[in-house]
């Protein structure tokens, strides 16, 4: 697999990063050219990417007279997550500063950044939009806080946002499309809020690998037959009893371990289905479609030998540690998301999350922490507002490649890791529009979460198409009442 080992290239990448941050956007004027980094519609073989056309931004001829531009951020979740506000940290923040003082100048605005809660920030502001006060001109909460305010009918519809043109290639081209209810647009996704480090994959021990005998998995990939199939075949011989007690415990060695809502999900989504879906207008609950069933079905026959996926008790930090100390095999999450990687003794690769049987069309879920880009109701300028939220995503578009290439140098350990990650992993990104309502109320997150992990994981006694039954009508008429207004 020509899996060259990358460590020395760390040096090579920060230089790099400085160079670019210093030319791609220290000096710009009126105009800049940017390539689309993952503007798909998500889903994508394992073959290579082609070239995408450039396209050149141009600055409104606008003078907004200081006009001051919020963002209410709400999806890093402590400081060392957040972009330095001094030059010579990093060439990613410097590129963010160099981005922002371009607009303000060209545009003759200020931006400034508030920082919540990711948790709490719908509580923390609802009140303030339903009284009519501007919070911010734009805001950036985590999935789940996005379905809230979509309940809320809190968000401006984008398609109407003076300025603002989805369809540049400097927008993901993934997010909006789901995002859309009774034809207006409610979210989207660019680069200053980006969600690619959130793209889900599969992590594999190459010790326990070759220990097991089997064939790199990455060849698989390349051929095109990195499939549930073939990902059965390797969580069944991943497992080892170490002490010999006939019990898989803490002292064993596991398949399979990941985030249980998110690893279900990310498999069941990476099959090419959905759990809520929009079909003729409508946003309907697919879990009780008859293929639905015959994939979770797949799904639960993976996990049908004793030692197959580790979850102790729902405790994710200890569920990464054990990857990260060689007891577990395989490991579901977010490709560029945990530097806890960086210090893991055993050597790794990186895969994506199964296509469906006999596919080799992939589909990574992002996470329910990934950022949306939105815009409340109660904003006073929109011109404003649209002339730099899209001046924002423009300029921020050339700053992937800076953070792609940093983050990649330090995490991953060979070049068809950062193929799979880069080529296969982030353009087939996809949002499933569960995740937006999953913590509307306990019934929405029993139909959709529980169904998808209790019947494959936690009570295996149960049958998915009965577990289904027992909750779909419920279901959609909640879905009703959230997305079908």
């Amino acid at each position: 697999m020509g899996n060259t080992i990358r460590k020395g290239k760390r040096f090579a990448a920060l230089v790099l990063a400085a160079m670019l941050a210093a030319g791609l956007l220290g000096g710009c004027n009126d105009t800049t050219t940017t390539p689309d980094p993952s503007g798909s519609s998500g889903g994508s073989s394992g073959g290579e990417t082609s070239e995408t056309p450039e396209e050149t931004y141009t600055f409104p001829d606008l003078d907004l007279n200081q006009y001051e531009f919020k963002i209410a951020e709400a999806w890093s979740y402590g400081e060392t997550d957040r972009p330095p506000t001094e030059y010579g940290v990093s060439g990613l923040g410097d590129a963010i500063l160099d981005r922002n003082q371009a607009i303000e100048d060209a545009l003759n605005c200020t931006i400034t950044l508030e920082y919540y809660d990711p948790y709490n920030f719908f509580d923390l502001v609802t009140t303030s939009i339903m009284a009519g006060d501007k919070i911010a001109d734009v805001m950036t909460p985590v999935v789940f806080n996005f379905g809230k305010f979509v309940n809320a009918e809190q968000l401006y519809d984008l398609n109407e946002l003076p300025g603002v043109d989805l369809s540049k290639p400097w927008w993901n081209q993934t997010i909006p499309a789901i995002t859309t209810f009774g034809g207006k647009v409610y979210g989207a996704s660019a680069q200053f809020a980006r969600v690619e480090g959130e793209a889900v994959g599969v992590f594999y021990n190459r010790r326990i690998l070759n220990e097991i005998g089997m064939q790199d998995p990455q060849e698989l990939v390349a051929q095109g037959a990195w499939d549930l199939d073939a990902f059965k075949e390797y969580v069944a011989k991943g497992m080892k009893d170490l002490n010999n007690d006939g019990v898989f415990d803490d002292n064993d060695q596991w398949s399979v371990t990941g985030e249980c809502t998110e690893a279900m999900y990310s498999l069941f989504v990476g099959g090419g289905n959905k759990i809520l879906d929009t079909v003729d207008g409508k946003v309907t609950y697919m879990l009780g479609e008859a293929s639905s069933i015959d994939y979770m079905l797949k799904m639960k026959d993976v996990f049908e030998p004793q030692g197959s996926y580790y979850n102790p008790n729902w405790d994710f930090g200890k569920q990464l540690t054990n990857f990260v100390g060689g007891k577990v095999f395989l490991f579901i999450g977010a490709l560029l998301h945990y530097p806890d990687m960086r210090d893991m003794a055993d050597d790794f690769g990186v895969l994506p999350i199964p296509a469906a049987p006999g596919s080799d069309t992939y589909y990574s879920l992002i996470t329910h922490n990934s950022p949306i880009v939105c815009v409340p109701t109660t904003i006073d300028n929109p011109e404003a507002t649209g002339a730099i939220l899209e001046a924002m995503a423009a300029l921020s578009e050339p700053e992937f490649d800076i953070w792609f290439d940093d983050y990649s140098t330090l995490t991953l350990r060979d070049d068809e890791s950062v193929h799979v990650a880069r080529d296969i992993v982030i353009p087939s990104l996809t949002l499933e529009l569960a995740h937006t309502g999953h913590f509307l109320s306990a019934e929405m997150t029993a139909a959709t979460d529980g169904i998808l992990t209790n019947p494959i994981l936690i009570d295996r006694t149960q049958e998915p198409a009965s577990a289904v039954d027992a909750v779909k009508e419920q279901a959609q008429a909640m879905v009703d009442e959230i997305y079908n207004k």
